[in-house]
């Protein structure tokens, strides 16, 4: 459509109630390059398993066509497709025409689901896509595109370390203030973030007009600006959403969904026990494949799940008898429920 001007919806609802088409073969005219990108509620760190949630921020580039049926406050739920927005850029030549989608995907937030934005402009920056130089192998030929975004560096941490500041800050009660003030001595906070298995304890002391940020190797004044954060005196683009719980930075596409530690919280128990089988996202058992007291193998499939058009093959985490099925046929389930679970091995004594 971008590149012939035309509007084949148009065209569709035209020849649908009789009319012909508006043009024939010969007189369209094909003018500069499209790209389309697909942004969808998908991880594709895991293996792109859908993502299921509530949108709690959108925000979608406003220079470029973008094809949407979701806003603000939506919920991408199991029973559709998991699209969120179709993003297409158009250029007088290809190179134009990426380098505009690149900026578009650049311009993308979205918080509430995993998705595969980090990867889409990742690939729409990768120098061999750029060139041309793509097929069907592309992305197993370049593993690293798929951790796109994963590791933040020590700029973003210093954002989330800034957001949780200024949200304490921004608090007027001081009997629930936790900003470090104390009498004749250097106010010092410490914040503590955590991002999947990794931990920082950042001190944070005040200085001018922003902060003394360290942790381990890293010492940096760092301050918010409209446009970012400012580390010794370099500006980095990118936007902080702080909550009572995680601060979620983002840049360029990426995510950094940094949970809030509280010190003073007791710590969570987590119960041991044997191998189990959960649902990785919520959906509807399509199928079992065991009974109790079956003896599996580790990869058997055990459930299918079916969600957004997809089944999902479940598998045994190791060798073992099934002690229980928690589930059955046409079950809806929330995921990180139990469906299936591995009886537990017998130790012999000596």
């Amino acid at each position: 459509e971008l590149i012939t001007g035309q509007d084949l919806v148009e065209w569709q609802l035209l020849v649908a109630a009789g009319h012909p088409l508006p043009l024939t073969q010969h007189q369209l005219r094909i003018d500069g390059h499209a790209f389309e990108a697909r942004l969808y509620a998908e991880d594709p760190q895991r293996d792109f398993l859908p993502s299921v949630g509530t949108l709690t921020h959108l925000l979608l580039p406003r220079d470029v066509r973008v094809d949407s049926g979701v806003r603000q406050g939506d919920r991408i739920g199991v029973d559709y497709d998991p699209m969120v927005a179709k993003i297409i850029t158009h250029g007088e030549d290809r190179e134009a025409a990426l380098r505009r989608m690149a900026q578009a995907l650049a311009a993308c937030e979205v918080v509430g689901v995993r998705t595969n934005l980090a990867l889409l402009h990742a690939i729409a920056v990768q120098p061999d896509f750029a060139a041309g130089r793509f097929d069907t192998g592309f992305i197993a030929r370049h593993p690293a595109l798929l951790q796109a975004g994963a590791r933040p560096d020590a700029s973003v941490v210093a954002a989330a370390v800034l957001a949780v500041l200024e949200s304490v800050s921004s608090d007027h009660d001081p009997w629930s203030a936790r900003d470090g003030w104390r009498l004749n001595l250097p106010q010092l906070t410490t914040v503590e973030l955590r991002l999947g298995d990794e931990t920082w304890s950042v001190a944070c002391t005040p200085e001018g007009a922003g902060w003394m940020l360290g942790w381990g190797r890293y010492a940096m004044h760092a301050r918010s600006t409209p446009d970012g954060i400012r580390v010794d005196g370099s500006l980095r683009r990118l936007r902080t959403l702080c909550g009572p719980d995680r601060v979620v930075v983002i840049e360029a596409g990426s995510n950094h969904e940094f949970d809030r530690v509280d010190p003073l919280a007791a710590p969570k128990i987590t119960a041991a026990g044997g191998g189990h089988v959960a649902a990785p996202i919520p959906g509807r058992v399509a199928g079992i494949a065991c009974a109790a007291g079956d003896v599996v193998t580790r990869g058997q499939t055990l459930v299918v799940l079916e969600a957004m058009k997809m089944e999902l093959s479940l598998t045994a985490p190791a060798d073992g008898t099934i002690g229980a099925v928690r589930c059955a046929i046409g079950d809806l389930v929330e995921e990180g429920r139990v469906l299936v679970e591995l009886a537990k091995a017998e130790v012999a004594l000596p």
